[in-house]
C-alpha cells in the first residue's frame, strides 16, 4: 500500500477533511505522499502548517490547514497533529484489518488445497509455503515425530538455507522447547533465537538471520504429530490473532498430513493383499488339482488354507515300478515365510523323488536340503 487512498479511500478522506475543517473553523487539506489533493478546500499555495502522516515510519499522506492570513498558531499546530494521529490510527487499523482479511481468506484456500492431496512429501512443503504465506513470516520449518516419538523428524522446509535445514538433529529429549509444546499442548514463543538458552542451534539461527519464532503443536484428534516453528529475520512479539491463526493452519496441516498419510498405508496395504491374493494364487497351483487315479482305489483329498499364505501341502508323487507316493507336509509358521519354505520343500521332494526310491533317502536328502536353506527355528513334518 501506497498511500492514504490505499487504506481510507477518497470519499472517506473527503468527510474525514469537513470534520477536520468544522472543527479548525478553517479549510484543512489531504494530500497524498506525493503532494496530489485528495480531499479538502483551500489554494495550495495558501500560508498555513502542515504535517506528514506516517505509517510504520512511511510517509503516505499530508495534513494541512490552509490559515490565509499567516502561519498557524500553536493552538492550530496541536490541533493538526491530532487531526495527523487521527489519520495514522484510521490507517493502521484498516491495514491490519486489511491483513486479518487476507489471513482468513488465505485459511479459507487453505482448506481447498489440501483437499484431495495424498502425496505424503507434496503435503508437508504444501504446509511448509501455505504457513509462510498466510501469516506473513519469513520462514517456516515443519517436523513430525518418528515412530518412537523420540526424535522430531524434517518434513518440509520454507524460506530457509540448506545449511540451516540440515543443521542436526532434534532429539525431544535435547529440545526444551519442544517439550514445553509437548506438555502444554498450546504454542511457544522465542523472543531471539540468537540468544535464547532453550534454542539448541544458537550459532545457525545467527548466521541465518532468524530472530523471533513460534512453536506450534500440529494436533489431530489430540495427538501432537509433529511441531511447526514459524521464524521471522527482525525482532516481532506475536499478537492474539497471528498465534490464533499459526495454531489454525498447524492443525488443518496435522490433518492433511495425516490423511495423507493414512491414505498411502491404505494403499500400500491394497497393494499388499494384492500381491499376498497373487502369491496364493501361485501357491494353490502347486497343490494337485485332483488325486490321481489307481485301481482299486478311492483318492480324495481338500485343501482349505487359513490364510492366503500357508505352509500344508500335500503332493502325488509317481515313483518307479508303477508305485504312488503321497505327501502330506507341514511346515512351521503362516503366512509369506511358511509359504516359502513350502514351496522350497515341495521342490526338493520332487527333485529328489525323480531319481531315489527309498522313502528313507528321500526324506534324507529333503531334510539336507532344508537344513541348508533354513533358520534353526524352522521345520517340516
Amino acid at each position: 500500500m501506497a498511500d492514504l487512498r490505499d487504506y481510507l479511500g477518497r470519499e472517506a478522506l473527503r468527510q474525514l477533511a469537513a470534520m477536520f475543517s468544522d472543527a479548525a473553523q478553517r479549510p484543512v487539506r489531504i494530500s497524498s505522499a506525493d503532494g496530489e489533493p485528495i480531499a479538502g478546500d483551500g489554494p495550495a499555495s495558501a500560508a498555513g502548517a502542515e504535517m506528514k502522516v506516517l505509517l510504520a515510519d512511511r510517509h503516505i499522506g499530508t495534513v494541512s490547514m490552509v490559515d490565509e492570513s499567516g502561519p498557524a498558531d500553536p493552538h492550530s499546530i496541536r490541533l493538526l497533529g491530532l487531526m495527523r494521529d487521527m489519520l495514522g490510527r484510521l490507517c493502521q487499523q484498516a491495514g491490519q484489518l486489511h491483513d486479518r482479511v487476507e489471513e482468513l481468506a488465505a485459511m479459507y484456500r487453505l482448506t481447498e488445497v489440501f483437499t484431495g492431496r495424498t502425496d505424503l512429501q507434496e503435503v508437508h512443503q504444501l504446509a511448509a509455503d501455505t504457513m509462510v504465506e498466510a501469516t506473513g513470516a519469513d520462514a517456516c520449518s515443519i517436523r513430525v515425530f518418528d515412530e518412537s516419538r523420540t526424535e522430531l523428524l524434517r518434513v518440509a522446509a520454507s524460506g530457509l538455507s540448506s545449511q540451516y535445514i540440515t543443521k542436526g538433529r532434534l532429539l525431544l529429549s535435547d529440545s526444551r522447547i519442544d517439550r514445553e509444546v509437548l506438555a502444554t499442548g498450546g504454542c511457544v514463543y522465542i523472543a531471539d533465537q540468537r540468544t535464547d538458552p532453550r534454542v539448541l542451534y544458537k550459532a545457525d539461527a545467527r548466521q541465518e538471520g532468524i530472530v523471533s519464532a513460534l512453536c506450534a503443536p500440529m494436533t489431530y484428534m489430540g495427538r501432537i504429530e509433529g511441531i511447526v516453528r514459524v521464524y521471522t529475520r527482525r525482532p516481532h512479539e506475536f499478537d492474539w490473532f497471528e498465534t490464533s491463526l499459526i495454531q489454525g493452519v498447524a492443525a488443518q496441516s496435522a490433518s492433511a498430513i495425516v490423511n495423507a498419510r493414512l491414505y498411502n498405508e491404505a494403499m500400500l496395504a491394497e497393494r499388499m493383499r494384492r500381491h499376498l491374493r497373487m502369491a496364493g494364487e501361485v501357491q494353490r497351483r502347486m497343490i494337485p488339482p485332483q488325486p490321481p487315479e489307481v485301481a482299486g482305489l478311492d483318492i480324495a483329498a481338500v485343501y482349505v488354507p487359513c490364510y492366503e499364505l500357508g505352509g500344508d501341502f500335500y503332493d502325488f508323487l509317481e515313483l518307479p515300478e508303477g508305485n504312488l507316493g503321497v505327501c502330506v507336509a507341514d511346515v512351521v509358521g503362516k503366512g509369506v515365510r511358511a509359504s516359502l519354505l513350502m514351496a522350497s520343500a515341495r521342490s526338493s521332494l520332487r527333485a529328489h523323488a525323480a531319481h531315489l526310491y527309498e522313502l528313507s533317502a528321500i526324506v534324507s536328502a529333503v531334510s539336507d536340503d532344508m537344513w541348508r536353506q533354513s533358520r534353526e527355528s524352522d521345520f517340516l513334518t
